[in-house]
């Protein structure tokens, strides 16, 4: 019996001592756990982006399937349009807008013009692209307007030294850059975009690239000034925006009231309105790797991402306006990279869908 008991006792030390690790073990263990996490975060990372690109790529294309159910379910024959903005530190936004009206006025080139109004449909979801995703537009040679030198004349689309009028350009929204201030009605020439437009009824891509304006009131401008005092004209006041444009584009001259205060309020020179014009093809693009072939192809211009405005324009200086800067050196490199990173589609005529390119077709 007392044999027995030994021999239990030297096994159960025995078993006890084998259950232990040793040294060696734990640090093969910790090796296989670091190449483990060495191959899985990269992979994580990949699956990632990829799930932003998709969410990316799906809200574009949503954009336009509504946009363009907007125009065939038209009764009115008002014509639709997906509208991209961005805010300096936020994030691009495709906003769907129906025509409102049309208000006359006078072009860069000092002939008389009418533009179309666009207000957003509120029925139709904002599409909001992932954080770093930009939407550019494709712009022909021409379709730049001159630099306006004269204070009467309305300014112009993208009229800006920033880009080379006689070559082909990627726009960007430049839509959240003006100054916001109770002094400042007059700053709508700094804001300027691109749209996707559909002819009302049929749902068909307009191929013309008529000017047009959007409707995209500042929330705290400050509306104290005669006309934007005018309670039945002021976008803090109505909830029903197409229907108060509608009725401003309507009211008869007289009374106080005249077509300069209809300029003053949605003309090309209003804050609180953004001039567009129709493009054909739009780049989808994650601006880090964009950042990374500016980087590689080693732009003198280029200082990355700016903090502020998490874009390639540069913030403004302390107490400046928050107009967009850019350097003309950096527009070139990126209407030159752009194809290299960013998906390129081009909108059906028919259809409205978003067909991709191959780099030699975007170029």
């Amino acid at each position: 019996m007392r044999r027995l008991t030994a021999q239990w006792k030297r096994r159960r030390v025995s078993g006890s001592q084998s259950a232990g690790f040793t040294l060696i073990e734990l640090l093969g263990v910790m090796a296989i756990i670091v190449v483990l996490v060495a191959i899985s975060v990269p992979a994580f990372n990949g699956m990632l982006a990829s799930s932003r690109a998709s969410l990316a790529d799906g809200a574009l294309r949503s954009a336009l399937v509504q946009a363009r159910d907007a125009a065939l379910q038209s009764i009115d024959g008002q014509d639709s349009a997906a509208v991209f903005f961005f805010e300096p530190g936020g994030k691009v936004s495709i906003v769907v807008c129906t025509e409102a009206g049309a208000l006359a006025g006078v072009g860069i080139d000092r002939r008389r013009m009418t533009r179309d109004v666009f207000v957003a449909d509120p029925t139709y979801e904002v599409q909001t692209l992932p954080p770093f995703f930009h939407v550019n537009g494709l712009v022909r040679a021409n379709q730049i307007d001159e630099n306006a030198t004269d204070d009467r004349v309305l300014g112009g689309w993208y009229s800006t030294t920033r880009y080379a009028r006689r070559q082909v350009n990627w726009v960007f929204p430049e839509t959240g850059f003006f100054i916001d201030d109770v002094d400042e009605y007059e700053q709508g020439a700094k804001r300027q975009t691109f749209l996707v437009r559909f002819q009302a009824r049929t749902g068909e891509l307009d191929l013309s690239e008529r000017e047009a304006l959007v409707y995209a009131p500042s929330v705290t401008l400050e509306r104290s000034n005669d006309p934007f005092d005018i309670a039945a004209f002021r976008p803090d006041r109505k909830s029903d925006h197409k229907r108060m444009i509608r009725q401003l584009l309507n009211v008869p001259d007289g009374g106080g009231f005249n077509s300069a205060d209809r300029q003053k309020l949605i003309g090309d020179i209003s804050t609180d309105t953004v001039l567009v014009r129709p493009v054909r093809e739009v780049a989808l693009y994650d601006l880090r790797e964009l950042v990374r072939e500016l980087r590689a192809e080693r732009v003198g211009a280029f200082t990355g991402i700016d903090r502020g405005t998490r874009s390639l324009y540069r913030s403004p200086a302390q107490g400046g306006e928050m107009t967009p800067e850019i350097d003309p050196r950096l527009v070139e490199e990126v209407n030159r990279l752009l194809p290299r990173v960013a998906e390129i589609f081009s909108i059906d005529r028919y259809s409205g869908t978003a067909r991709r390119m191959g780099i030699a077709e975007a170029s």
